[in-house]
């Protein structure tokens, strides 16, 4: 007796292990999904040259697309974070280059002048500190390296009455000019066409309260003083190790306006300084770029310990006597 019964052909083991790879990188994206594809595609043709005959050929496709989705998805995310790290390193580059011209005008100045650096803000008998043009003011005919850009800033400065505040009518439209040399690319609201224009790097007036009052004698003093005049001389631990400016994403205000907006002092009691949500920092994954008096810009951790930070900020390097922390 005869039998029309045959068997059906095995089943490719290639295109087994094609959808085990592919169900395996849903897990392991790439590393599995690439593997996947190469495997599938040689159970394919296995498979459809017929010799010998087997099955799965929707099992080697399934592992191929499963493995193709996630190997794409991989490649995308690889793609993503280099992008985002480019980002951030190219945003960290111009975050250097705007301290480095404002330390190149604050050089400029002080050549200028005696060898003293910009007060906190443009004297004025008239006006407390508070209601005063910024020493960002007072420091705009020295900056830009580059002609062109030098008398755009020359041609800001001759818009500025210096004998009234920030807030008065006739500097309204020096207030609302955006100044990109004060703006850190990294600052999670940045936004070159504000209105006001605003500041990301303050100057450092020292350590605690009132310490833009101080004498230049005070162990707690910084280099910006309202009334003080700080020269090269009066810093005793060099200009390569006393801070000028930093930045900060914490209560940004208008560049031309004097005080809080423009100038800080250090809490004495202050545990940490940089980071988010922190006094300073905030814009720089890790730490902050620094402005020292050299003009020179260096990166801060914000691991730096807090008696360190204080110490840089003052012209003693060392906040120290009765008025010290």
């Amino acid at each position: 007796m005869s039998s029309n019964l045959t068997l059906a052909p095995p089943i490719s083991r290639g295109a087994v292990a094609a959808l085990g790879l592919g169900l395996a990188s849903c897990f392991f994206g790439a590393l599995a999904g690439l593997p996947a594809l190469y495997v599938g595609l040689l159970a394919v043709r296995a498979i459809n040259l017929g010799a010998p005959p087997l099955r799965g050929m929707r099992l080697a496709v399934a592992g191929m697309v499963l493995g193709g989705l996630t190997s794409l998805v991989t490649l995308a995310g690889v793609g993503a974070v280099i992008v985002v790290y480019l980002n951030v390193r190219a945003n960290r580059a111009g975050c250097i280059n705007n301290l480095r011209q404002l330390g190149m005008g604050t050089l400029r100045y002080s050549d200028a002048h005696a060898d003293n650096f910009p007060r906190a803000a443009l004297p004025n008998a008239n006006l407390p500190p508070e209601e005063r043009l910024s020493w960002v003011a007072g420091l705009l005919p020295y900056l830009g390296e580059v002609e062109v850009v030098h008398k755009r800033y020359g041609d800001l400065s001759d818009k500025i009455d210096r004998k009234q505040g920030w807030a008065a009518p006739a500097n309204a439209t020096a207030l609302n000019a955006p100044l990109t040399v004060c703006l850190c690319p990294s600052h999670p609201h940045f936004d070159p066409r504000h209105r006001p224009g605003l500041t990301h790097y303050v100057g450092l007036s020292g350590v605690g309260p009132r310490a833009a009052f101080l004498p230049t004698e005070s162990g707690r003093a910084g280099i910006f003083g309202y009334d003080r005049r700080v020269r090269v001389e009066d810093l005793i631990a060099g200009r390569s190790c006393t801070m000028l400016l930093v930045e900060t994403a914490h209560e940004n205000g208008p560049w031309l306006a004097g005080g809080h907006p423009t100038v800080r002092e250090l809490a004495p009691d202050e545990t940490h300084y940089v980071g988010l949500g922190r006094p300073f920092g905030g814009l720089h994954p890790g730490g902050l770029n620094v402005l020292w008096a050299d003009a020179s810009v260096r990166w801060t951790s914000d691991r730096a310990p807090a008696d360190d930070f204080r110490a840089l900020a003052t012209l003693a390097g060392k906040p120290e006597g009765p008025e010290g922390h």
